[in-house]
């Protein structure tokens, strides 16, 4: 036998060897992780709906804590997380399902983080971050399995008439986004972009949207940018990217590949996904021929406060994904925003799972000797509570900077050190999402006659007035107002600000029954931490006492009344009882923010590659999630709770990634992506 026979022999066999080898690892994995839920867990679920109001607002004390561990025979609950966010709920109940018994730990009065809700005297019931949700079909599959079907999102939209998509009502009044009498139930406005007070409104439906843009701006040339930017949407929402979309995160669970064979496989094999990702949404404009300051291109980007930053600092995956995520249309759900974490806590309770409030984790515990390994948490720096596994959602830089790196032990300190270099190297990996300032309005109309009810559920985006009528796009808008180099331009209220209005009552069709006679508007607006951190240091009960203080949020709330609710429900205002204010503190108490970031750390180009964003930390047993998991969002909180549940459930093996199996498919129940 010659010797090349030898060597094609020899490089056969070797193929068929690893070949049976790679089949009998697959094989293996397959078998191992088919799992099961509980005995009788759909009915236990169900049970809990009767006092789940109470369940989500359980003080901790150390007797309750104990009466938990000892009602399951003194056994240790398996998972401790630390925050009663999204993230940390999603991966609770996903883990839920799989038999584990989970422990919450929110430093607030009640679970949900960006989806709690607070009630006030005389009826009213306010979201505070949950302002309507997109009708995908992704982001639903999930809520309905981490909620085991017991969630329900409704369509919401304001009915309009087809005769807005032509020109000539380019001027429509931003008080008119009124229900139309006979309109079509399919044509629902669910974002009203208001630009020097002419309204584009975003209709469900792509091609809807495109009619309108092509409507408002007639010419050939404006035409072709347009259909420009509908091939990029159609490549981003492609089965091709997003396959990559799926396969970029499921990498991060893959827990055996060292930081520099993941980022080399991720741009590798997702490289189609990363184009849009490495551009900001300036950058995606301007590849479709649109100036971003342009009017075209502001209308675009009009949702763009969704995105948590400035479009020249954004990936354009946000603003992209974003777009496409109430493309369709949007949904609320039923029975306000708190039913998200309602519902999933009765989940996660239904396994055995606890939850608890005013529990702020202080310190994590450690072993004495060895690699480092997290054992558990010392709560409200008393109790401590041991677990075979902690997760932290509360952000991954601030985990590591406020509970790993404050560690006494070298050996832990110094397993943060790396990490938090990589993390806050540069104001382009660690630079904070958008600070907002809220006003909170109820009215009275139990006495509101027919012809006045105003049952609008779409959103406003208001943008100010640009100087001389000249537009010159959101981030120049931005810079005059933060500075640009981010220090503060100016008093505050002194420079046009953007607004955000909405009526959450209108959304939830449970409202009225539960509050009669009540309506609830939401304005929100941007703000920078300027304006108020010199009262950041402050208790709020002192704060609350402190007279300039309270000539800001005066200030702030005559300001939002006049350029934000007149604008859009001037014929409102005699019905209103109740205004509030709620500044960036508010958010920096409730959600334990350092600046009142509503999204955590900004999705930017650079933040994305981070190699620490993973489930997986640097210390053994200590897992990570939220936000920074994945991305930005309702739906990126949640799909980072389930990508973190995944890599704990043992779906971090490299067969995942081949074999695209994960806890869903693990219970035998359909795919979810």
């Amino acid at each position: 036998m010659s010797r090349d026979s030898n060597i094609k022999l020899y490089a056969a066999g070797s193929a068929a060897l690893i070949t049976s080898f790679i089949s009998f690892k697959i094989l293996r994995f397959a078998l191992s992780k088919r799992q099961s839920e509980p005995r009788d867990f759909m009915a236990a679920v169900k049970k809990l709906e009767g006092v789940e109001d109470q369940n989500v607002r359980t003080t901790f004390s150390k007797a309750r804590y104990q009466k938990a561990v000892k009602k399951n025979g003194d056994k240790e609950f398996d998972v401790v997380f630390v925050g009663g966010g999204l993230g940390c709920l999603a991966c609770a109940a996903a883990l839920a399902r799989t038999g584990k018994r989970c422990l919450m730990l929110e430093q607030g009065d009640q679970l949900g983080g960006g989806a709690h809700i607070f009630s006030v005297p005389g009826g009213f019931e306010f979201e505070t971050g949950v302002h309507y949700l997109g009708n995908d079909v992704k982001m639903a599959k999930l809520l309905d399995f981490l909620s085991c079907g017991r969630l329900e999102l409704e369509s919401i939209g304001t009915p309009i008439p087809d005769t807005v998509f032509q020109a000539g009502s380019d001027r429509m009044g931003m008080a008119d986004g009124q229900p139309a009498k006979g309109a079509s139930s399919t044509s629902k406005m669910y974002d009203q972009i208001v630009i020097n007070g002419e309204s584009f409104p975003f209709v469900a439906g792509k091609e809807n949207l495109r009619t309108m843009l092509k409507a408002r701006f007639p010419s050939k040339t404006d035409h072709i940018k347009i259909d420009t930017f509908f091939t990029v949407l159609d490549d981003f929402s492609g089965d091709k990217v997003q396959e990559q979309v799926t396969m970029f995160f499921r990498l991060k669970c893959v827990h055996v590949l060292p930081m520099w064979l993941r980022d080399k496989l991720q741009r590798f094999l997702t490289k189609d996904f990363l184009k849009y990702a490495h551009m900001t949404s300036e950058d995606m404009l301007r590849h479709c021929d649109i100036k971003p300051e342009s009017k075209l291109g502001m209308v675009i980007l009009g949702q763009y406060g969704d995105a948590g930053m400035r479009p020249d600092k954004a990936s354009s995956l946000i603003q992209l994904g974003v777009m496409l995520h109430y493309m369709e249309g949007s949904t609320y759900p039923k029975g306000g925003s708190g039913a998200i974490p309602r519902k999933l806590n009765n989940v996660i309770m239904a396994a055995g799972g606890k939850s608890f409030v005013h529990a702020r984790v202080t310190e994590l515990l450690f072993n004495g000797s060895g690699s480092p390994t997290c054992i558990g948490v010392r709560v409200n720096g008393v109790t401590d509570v041991f677990a075979k596994t902690v997760v932290s959602g509360i952000g991954v830089g601030r985990t590591y900077r406020d509970l790993v790196a404050t560690s006494s032990d070298k050996r832990i300190s110094t397993a943060a050190a790396q990490p938090l270099e990589r993390i806050y190297k540069s104001p382009d990996t660690c630079e904070n999402s958008v600070a907002f300032i809220f006003l909170f309005v109820g009215l009275d109309v139990s006495g509101q006659p027919e012809e006045e009810r105003d049952d609008r559920n779409h959103n406003t985006w208001i943008y100010p007035d640009f100087p001389d009528s000249k537009l010159d796009g959101f981030t120049n808008m931005e810079q005059r107002v933060y500075g640009k180099d981010g220090e503060v331009a100016g008093e505050p209220w002194s420079r046009p600000m953007p607004f955000f209005c909405a009526s959450g009552s209108s959304k939830d069709s449970t409202y009225e029954s539960r509050f009669p006679g009540k309506k609830t508007i939401v304005i929100l607006s941007q703000c920078p931490f300027g304006w108020v951190k010199q009262w950041q240091n402050i208790p709020k009960a002192q704060r609350e006492k402190d007279e300039q203080y309270q000539k800001f949020k005066q200030r702030t709330e005559d300001y939002m009344m006049e350029h934000g609710f007149r604008s859009v429900f001037p014929h409102l205002e005699k019905y209103v009882v109740h205004k509030s204010v709620g500044t960036p503190l508010s958010t920096n108490t409730w959600l334990g923010t350092d600046e009142g970031e509503c999204y955590g750390q900004g999705l930017t180009r650079q933040h994305l590659h981070l190699p620490d964003m993973i489930p997986t930390s640097s210390v053994k047993n200590l897992y990570m999630t939220g936000q920074d998991v994945c991305t930005l969002g309702v739906s990126g909180a949640m799909s980072a709770g389930y990508i973190t549940a995944n890599a704990i459930a043992g779906y971090g093996a490299w067969e995942n990634a081949i074999l695209q199996s994960d806890i869903v498919l693990g219970l035998g129940l359909p795919g979810l992506f």
